[in-house]
This record gives structure tokens, sequence and C-alpha cells, in this order.
């Protein structure tokens, strides 16, 4: 997910946190839905294959009751096994009474139907594009599914999607997985969409609006939606993807899903990383590939984010982190060292902006509302810290321990710890302890001031660490610059509070450059 439009938004949306409902594992959603131009209401039949991993009455699902102002769902009918089963909605769940009907010996599988309708308050968006047109677009980070659709709103509960789609016949309908068929009668369209691979409910979505759609040549079925409008700058600047796309596949691995469709949207996000079909809001669209970044970010997610999913909320850096590193090492492979160390600095001031206003670690168990986790320290900061990982270990020790853990944790959940053991098992000589309690966990930045004294080839550098707290265990790399056009890089190991480098060299000192390889998060501090 792309936060260009959050960044400091706090408490932007209403949210009530809920989460995983351990005592059910959903295996497959059927969600079969009309919708219209006559107003925003929706109809929905769905179909919940489902384990039961506890027998406590009642079976609890997610879904956004009817409120005052009139938005929500109101179920109407509810069959468990086909039989009519007691239910009621309250704080925003739906509470299944199964008592009569279930015992241990009767706990997996178990198959719900639920008929309900209502305006959604929010997940998935109705209203008008840019220019007037009418949309829906699915909407669902983080646990906002829920306003649309009854399921288990969080990320560790992956389950296969079917969507049939009812819409007036001028729409095109996009979907996560693969179109199986349409069918129209009366001027409705149905769309049929199934996915054969598990994802969360933050990524199932669908899209309706009217839409002209371009396929590009790809091994992988990759694809561009975009309003009729302005579908020459969409066309253009999503024929980046095929290219993208590739990249990462080479780099992390097969592409899971069914399908790439870039989809032109009204989310609220500059992007959503929904499987299969990311979702870019309407103004990314340039025609001058200045959306090339994003794209980039949005693909990283396909990977980690929806096949390796965060365990936890406060772990959203091994998604969001990820994609914001990898979008930069893909700057670095098409754009060179220049451009790559140029987007890390403008990370690096961002964090340490950010930093001075928020003073929380990347792992972050205090935030008051699930909003509050998209900002700097998920994203940049994240980002930063595999940047570091990377020189710590080297570039392919790096991407090797990288690959092991998404091959273990695809198609799954891992929490920050799970990244962490699968660093420690790939590299067992190095000790980590310090490195991850520092970066991680530590809700501060390195602060080094440093008062330089040179005296024609003699250099006396002083650093203190200013950011209160334990000193950080750091490397700082300089260069001293001579007179005679020679250079000498310098690693100086601080792991206090007050740090004292002293040398002399053959020539007269011209300058000297701190962190010249952009390899280092801190902040600079000149006395």
């Amino acid at each position: 997910m792309k936060n260009i439009l959050l960044l400091f938004i706090y408490g932007a949306f209403p949210f009530i946190f809920i989460g995983q409902i351990s005592q059910i594992d959903v295996q497959k959603y059927n969600i079969d839905i009309r919708v219209s131009d006559l107003n925003d209401l929706i109809y929905v039949e769905e179909k919940i294959n489902f384990n039961l991993n506890d027998v406590a009455d009642p079976i609890v699902f997610n879904l956004e009751q009817k409120n005052q102002n009139g938005k929500g769902m109101e179920v109407t009918k509810l069959l468990v096994e086909g039989k009519s089963c007691a239910f009621k909605q309250q704080n925003d769940s739906l509470y299944i009474y199964h008592t009569s009907m279930y015992n241990k010996s009767h706990q997996i599988p178990i198959t719900v139907e639920i008929q309900y309708q209502g305006i959604p308050s929010s997940g998935l968006i109705i209203g008008k594009n840019k220019y007037g047109d009418r949309v829906f677009f699915g909407d669902n980070w983080p646990n906002r599914a829920q306003r649309w659709i009854a399921c288990n709103d969080h990320p560790t509960d992956k389950a296969l999607v079917d969507f049939t789609v009812h819409a007036p016949s001028k729409y095109q309908v996009i979907a996560n997985g693969k179109q199986i068929k349409e069918t129209e009668e009366k001027e409705m369209r149905t769309h049929y969409y199934s996915s054969k691979t598990p994802i969360p409910t933050k990524v199932m979505v669908i899209g309706i609006a009217q839409m002209d759609i371009k396929n590009y040549p790809s091994a992988i079925p990759v694809s561009a939606w975009v309003y009729p409008k302005n579908k020459e700058d969409g066309f253009t600047d999503f024929s980046l993807a095929p290219d993208i796309l590739l990249f990462y596949q080479n780099l992390f691995g097969a592409y899971e899903y069914e399908q790439m469709a870039n989809v032109q949207s009204t989310t609220e996000f500059g992007g959503m990383e929904n499987a299969g079909c990311i979702f870019y809001n309407e103004t990314s669209i340039t025609g001058t590939k200045s959306c090339e970044n994003l794209i980039a970010h949005e693909m990283v997610h396909q990977w980690f984010g929806n096949s390796a999913s965060e365990k936890n909320w406060c772990d959203l850096w091994l998604s969001e982190g990820f994609a914001t590193y990898f979008t930069n090492y893909y700057i670095l492979k098409t754009k060179g060292e220049t451009s790559f160390k140029s987007a890390l600095d403008k990370d690096r001031k961002a964090i340490i902006r950010f930093n001075k206003i928020y003073t929380h670690p990347v792992v972050d168990t205090s935030y008051a509302l699930l909003m509050d986790l998209l900002n700097t320290n998920s994203y940049q900061r994240g980002g930063w810290i595999l940047h570091m990982l990377s020189k710590k270990l080297g570039e392919e020790a790096f991407l090797k321990s990288i690959r092991a853990y998404y091959l273990k944790y695809r198609l799954s959940n891992a929490s920050t710890q799970d990244f962490i053991s699968v660093i420690q098992a790939e590299n067992p000589t190095i000790e980590w302890t310090t490195f991850f309690k520092q970066w991680l966990y530590n809700p501060k930045v390195p602060v080094l001031a440093i008062q330089e004294n040179k005296n024609k080839n003699t250099v006396q550098i002083k650093v203190s660490q200013e950011q209160g707290g334990v000193p950080f265990e750091i490397t700082l790399s300089i260069l001293v610059r001579l007179e005679d056009g020679s250079e000498k890089l310098e690693r100086l190991q601080i792991n206090s509070r007050a740090f004292i480098f002293e040398r002399t060299y053959e020539q007269k000192i011209k300058d000297i450059l701190y962190d010249p390889n952009t390899e280092l998060l801190f902040e600079t501090v000149m006395r």
C-alpha cells in the first residue's frame, strides 16, 4: 500500500479494532453481489466454508451492522448447513448460535449461507470518479472488508474467494482471481471470478466502472484497466508493468496469482496492492510513466504483504518496509547507484523529521488506531533497516536470506520474530540481538554530534550520541580526501555515547565526507 495521501493524517477514519477471530478458519468465500445505478444499496448472497476451531457458542464473523445514518449491512437470512439458525448483529459482528446443531463431534467443516443488504459505510467505495462517472471500488485495508462482506477480517485468516458480480451492462468488472465467464440478461451483466490462491481479506476486492482494457504480452496475464477518457495515458503508464513484474519474479520467485491487472480507481490511497489486481489512485495516471515507482511498490506487495503476510498489525513493516526497500532496489538496478542513493537520502530525511513528532519503534504495539501504522516508520524506516541489513550481510547473502524468508512464509503469515529467526538461521556466525533490538524496537534514531578538527595531515573527530537512552552500536564510514587526490575510507565502530577518532595521513587533508555510501540511518549535528 502506498500511503502518500495519509502519512500524517491520524484518525482520518473511525475504525473499531477487531482482532482475528481465532475460533474460525475460513477456507473459501463465495460472494454473490448485485449493484445498480438506482441507489447505493448492495445485495449480497454469501457462502462461507470454514473450519470451526472450537465449539464456543456463538460463532462470530465480522460484519458492520446498519447504523443510525443508514449505512451498514442488515442480514435477512442465514443458514448453517442448509438449516435455519438463530443469529444477531451487534458490535459490528454477526453472532451465529449453533449449540442445538453442533457439538464436539461436528467441528469441521461447516458451511454458512448469509443474505444481507445495505449501503457500505466504507470498504466498497461507491461514488464518482474524476470525470463524474459512477464507480464501485473495493478498498479494504486494514479491516474494512467487514464494511461490505461477512468475514474473518484479519490477515492471518487467508482463504479462497469467488466473486459473482451482477452490474449494469455498461460496466466492466475486475476482481481477484481469473474471470471464468460472463452472462448477460435484461441490461445486466454477470461476471464470474474465481481465485485458486488463498489471500487475506484486506486484498479481496471488486472494481466496477466503465473502463477500457488493454492486455500486454507477458507469461503472466498483465493488463491495464483505465477510464475511457484518459485511456491512452493509462495504457502508456501501465505498459511498464510487465517488465516490473518480471524483475520481481526473477528476484523473489514465482508469482502466485492468476493475473496482474493494473486498475485506475478511486482508492483512498495512492495505490492498493489487492492480490492480482492492483488499484491505483486515479490521479496517478499522467501518461508520463511517472508512476513507475508506485507500480514497483505495489508489485513487491504481491510477494510481501499478500503472499507472505504480517502475522500482527504491529508487524506491518514486513509488508510496507519491504515494498519501500525493494522499490529502491528496483531503482538501483534500473536507474543506477546515484538514483538509489538519492532515494535513500530522501527516505532518511523523512525518517528524521517524522521521529521528532512521533517517537515510536518500528514494531509499534502502542498505536491508537490501525491507520496510525500507515506512517514513515512502517515504510521508509522499515526500508532503511533492510538496507542496513543488506550492507551488513552483503548483497548476495542478503538476497539469499530474503528468498529463504519468503519461501518459508509464502501463502502464510510471519511475525517480526519469525523474520529475525530466518536471518539468524541463514547467517549463524553473526550476532543479531543488538542489531534488531536497536533498529526495530528502539523508538529513537541515532543523533550524532560531530566535532571535526583538522590540522594539515592530522584529524581528530569527536562523535557524541545525543538521542538519549542506550547508545546505538553502529559503524560510521568516513571518506578522507587528501590533497593529492587519493582517498582513505575509515569505518568507525561506535558503541558508546562518546567516541574519538584520530589519524595522521601522509598527505594534507582536503575534506572529509561522512557516510559517503549512504549506509547508516542517523541524524548529523555538526559542531
